[in-house]
């Protein structure tokens, strides 16, 4: 799961670095960029839910609308390099999919070359660890002597090939050698050489050997190229990254109208990079901001052409897939700042099952209420503390009301209070939100009143304790942020599972809106933020001193009379 995003001359920002905490809260005044950082959340989202070759983005859709693509950069210089880093839960650097196909395709081909081979040692032992590892499924890497039984295979095979060549016999063994071997490389081309589908085998083997044990990718960077005749971005290198080295970088470049690829690494021979490049780079095509499946980098009846540009093609897929699923289909959900007015009655189409809410939509309130029974007594829990019950009832067929339970009443939604409603959408999306994925809430104390604005802070903390889930919270509530400080203070959630991120805007000495992240001590104790309530001292200073010099003026009016 995706823990920072960090991005580079992202609209008013020069840098800066979002937190993905199970809490995070923004602060900030006014214009200062809160919305800018929420609004790159549901960019991604929804260029995510619909990719298209060749562009990275989809800048207008259902979810956010940045109007042109140079919206997006600071500036809005074209020139200006646009990145975006993201730092996850480490994934493992090889595709077990990918990876059990090329053993099993290699076993295959040695195996029919002769029968004399399947009663081999090599054969053997390398069989026996592939079908242990197939029932036990573990990662490559952890595994070495299976990759090192498989390389042997492969010298073996090239040995056969070569020895062929010089005998040029024609007896059974080596018929069935060329035929067999011809069936590794049947998804190119008749010309292609068997003997080069053998030298790549080889070479892929050399890097996973070379590589560290476990190798993964903890940390994902895109670099962004503006295409002034689509006028949108589209991918320009991805880095993957492990353990602060460089596992794999790629990057496209263009020479004379023609396409330039470059591979580096910290990990892998500069010599292997070299000789896979051009090929490598030709596999890759992006839609969105992930490679296309291509016939060649996944698991099938053959092996690839090439076995080390299909291992760096499976690299980079494995990294774009990590980051991209978290921005997938309900994977991120949003409460607006302007939420539904209430309702006397509601739509629901027997039809339609949502599995997200519309904030801006009273009947997809009414139908998760409806439909979502575990929902409905979780947000029935919360608004207990209120002395309120919430139900769905239906009135004539497709139309149904939202009835609230109030000191022995039974009310409309729209005869209680308006902040009830307000805050009803929060505590349904909350609850509604699907394991591992963000929410974000905008000023979700709109319209309560200071305890219930505190109160948001515990409903934040139970959301994410009873499933795994992330908020983001833009707020403007003291009262939230103070109830919050206790809480960490109480145990009731970990500091370290909180975020608090004070928004500077472009007024800033360097011109720029920036990203300060707030540090927070275990017992909850944090610098209060600047701006955040000094309006409120400076006026209860102010005040206190009229009152001092009221007092002084009416003392001496008394002193006068006397």
């Amino acid at each position: 799961m995706i823990e920072t995003i960090k991005f580079e001359n992202y609209k008013a920002f020069r840098t800066g670095e979002l937190p993905i905490k199970p809490i995070t809260i923004l602060l900030g005044p006014n214009s200062s960029g809160k919305s800018s950082l929420l609004n790159l959340l549901l960019l991604l989202h929804q260029s995510m839910e619909s990719p298209a070759i060749g562009r990275a983005f989809k800048f207008n859709g259902n979810f956010a609308s940045f109007g042109e693509a140079l919206n997006v950069v600071r500036k809005r210089d074209a020139t200006t390099p646009f990145e975006l880093t993201f730092k996850i839960s480490p994934v493992p650097a090889i595709n077990y999919s990918w990876y059990r196909s090329i053993a099993q395709q290699i076993l295959v081909a040695y195996s029919h070359n002769s029968p004399s081979h399947r009663q081999s040692d090599s054969f053997q032992f390398a069989l026996g660890l592939f079908t242990k590892e197939i029932k036990t499924e573990q990662p490559l890497n952890d595994n070495r002597s299976l990759v090192e039984a498989l390389a042997k295979i492969v010298d073996e095979m090239s040995r056969d090939k070569k020895n062929e060549r010089r005998r040029r016999a024609t007896s059974d063994k080596q018929r069935n050698i060329e035929e067999n071997l011809s069936q590794i490389a049947k998804t190119v081309d008749e010309t292609f050489s068997v003997n080069q589908v053998l030298d790549h085998l080889k070479d892929l083997f050399k890097i996973l050997l070379a590589l560290p044990e476990s190798a993964s990718i903890d940390t994902l960077q895109y670099r962004f190229f503006y295409n002034k005749s689509s006028k949108n971005f589209e991918v320009s290198a991805v880095k993957l990254i492990s353990e602060n080295r460089t596992l794999l970088a790629y990057s496209c470049r263009r020479e004379n109208g023609r396409r330039g690829y470059d591979l580096s690494s910290e990990l892998i021979d500069s010599q292997m990079l070299s000789t896979h490049r051009t090929a490598t780079g030709k596999m890759l095509n992006f839609a969105g901001m992930s490679p296309l499946p291509n016939r060649e980098l996944f698991f099938g009846l053959t092996l690839p052409k090439n076995a080390v540009a299909s291992l760096f093609c499976n690299m980079i897929s494995l990294g774009c897939n990590a980051v991209t699923k978290d921005f997938g289909d309900e994977k991120i959900n949003h409460v607006s700042p302007l939420r539904a007015f209430p309702q006397r009655y509601y739509l629901i189409d027997q039809s339609h099952n949502r599995n997200s809410l519309n904030t801006r939509d009273g009947d997809s309130l009414a139908d998760i209420l409806k439909r979502k029974s575990d929902v409905r007594d979780q947000v029935n829990k919360w608004m207990r503390r209120f002395k309120l019950v919430i139900e769905v009832e239906d009135v004539k067929e497709i139309i149904h009301s939202i009835r609230v339970r109030q000191n022995g009443l039974e009310l409309d939604l729209t005869d209680v209070g308006f902040g009830i409603s307000q805050v009803l959408p929060v505590i349904v999306q909350g609850f509604l939100a699907a394991e591992k994925s963000i929410t974000l809430i905008e000023q979700p104390e709109i319209h309560l009143h200071p305890k219930m604005q505190a109160d948001i802070a515990d409903l934040a903390i139970d959301i994410v304790n009873s499933k795994d889930r992330r908020l983001i919270i833009e707020t403007h509530s003291e009262y939230l942020l103070k109830r919050l400080r206790r809480r960490i203070a109480e145990g009731e959630i970990r500091a370290e599972d909180v975020a608090i991120c004070l928004i500077h805007g472009s007024d800033s000495p360097n011109g720029a809106s920036r990203i300060e992240s707030i540090p927070i001590t275990e017992l909850g104790s944090f610098p209060w933020p600047k701006d955040f309530s000094e309006t409120e001292l400076d006026d209860t200073i102010a005040f206190a001193k009229l009152q001092v010099l009221s007092e002084s003026d009416d003392s001496d009016e008394i002193d006068a009379e006397k």
